[in-house]
């Protein structure tokens, strides 16, 4: 795909707990360290880092809104929004579509001056 988004940056490690990821990003030298998780999101920034879009949806037969076959989310969600119950992940094959706007944001750089 040579429209996929690539990153410019990267923290310096990136440690797994669990299925979790923790990005660590050093601001002002190691004791500066900002640490980071994407937690129960993780699958979905993975994916991005290997081309892939996933989206999660609710398999809770007893859902009131989905009753288990329920749509996909994206973003994603760790858990239902209805019944409070785990989202299963699924990718999404061929994803196309159409960016409508988005946000730049722009910070300084460490230090003082």
């Amino acid at each position: 795909m040579k429209d996929q988004v690539v990153l410019k940056t990267k923290p310096s490690k990136i440690d797994v707990v669990g299925d979790a990821w923790v990005l660590h990003f050093p601001r002002f030298g190691e004791e500066g360290t900002h640490f980071h998780s994407y937690g129960l999101l993780t699958p979905y920034f993975k994916g991005l880092t290997e081309g892939r879009l996933m989206a999660t949806c609710c398999q809770n037969t007893k859902c009131p809104i989905s009753k288990g076959k329920g749509e996909l989310w994206l973003p994603p969600r760790a858990d239902c929004p209805d019944c409070h119950q785990p989202m299963k992940w699924q990718e999404i094959e061929n994803p196309t579509g159409y960016i409508f706007t988005y946000t730049y944001v722009e910070r300084g750089g460490t230090g003082l001056f």
